[in-house]
């Protein structure tokens, strides 16, 4: 959740890569292999303001970095000095052997994931932690989705832009494994399916169509492990609300 309210204050670039092609951007570059754990934008901002140049971040926290793969991109096409040295950008980028959960939403929604499926697993067999991770899942997605919600105070950040994080990509690590590792569950299936109308709902138009595609693939799965017709019917009711949109 942390993670997650972080990306309020942050500018986006809407995953715009047009201005890293621009003739005059300088590709950043690591010298490290690993994991983005945090991006200081604060400093990379400092540093726009003192080159009169701006930024685009090319990867966010989570991002497996390695040397030929650029972190960022420096627009200097706006009478900035040719000869910048770029290294403060690099430095603003902290690469370690491991993800962290301090910056990195996914992160966290992929380890929320894991602990669903061993709980999935014959050797546990607790369908009840599954559930109550659907719902806690659900509980961050609503936080996301709602724009209003309070970030405190908001930085200054007109020189940096950052990609938008994938709606589809967080679906698919927070629910992905569960729709698999649950498919042959019933109950879990239909709490997963109440899930995705729950996020549909919320007056967010990306969500809704992500949620609903979600719900069309759980079904999908359901469909190919459970065998006794009732628990199937059940599911495809909990599935009304996709397939007739």
């Amino acid at each position: 959740l942390a993670a997650m309210r972080q990306y309020g204050p942050l500018p986006s670039s809407g995953n715009d890569v047009a201005k890293q092609r621009l003739e005059g951007s300088t590709p950043v570059f690591g010298h490290s292999i690993g994991y983005v754990q945090q991006v200081d934008v604060a400093e990379i901002q400092a540093f726009a303001e003192g080159s009169q140049t701006e930024v685009d971040v090319a990867a966010l926290a989570g991002t497996f970095a390695a040397p030929g793969r650029a972190l960022a991109y420096v627009n200097t096409t706006s009478g900035a000095p040719a000869d910048i040295d770029v290294s403060r950008v690099e430095n603003a980028f902290h690469i370690g052997r491991n993800r962290t959960f301090n910056e990195d939403p996914r992160f966290g929604l992929i380890a929320m994931s894991e602990s669903a499926s061993r709980a999935l697993s014959p050797a546990v067999n607790d369908p009840g932690t599954a559930i109550d991770v659907i719902g806690t899942l659900v509980r961050l997605f609503a936080v996301w989705a709602d724009p209003g919600q309070d970030h405190g105070p908001r930085p200054v950040l007109d020189r940096v832009a950052t990609p938008d994080l994938s709606l589809h990509d967080m679906f698919e690590d927070a629910f992905g494994a569960i729709a698999r590792d649950g498919a042959a569950s019933v109950e879990v299936i239909v709490r997963l399916q109440k899930a995705f109308e729950a996020l549909s709902s919320i007056q967010h138009p990306t969500m809704q169509d992500v949620a609903m595609k979600h719900a069309r693939l759980t079904l999908a799965r359901a469909e190919t492990a459970l065998e006794f017709p009732t628990d199937l019917e059940r599911v495809r009711q909990a599935t009304r609300f996709a397939l007739e949109n």
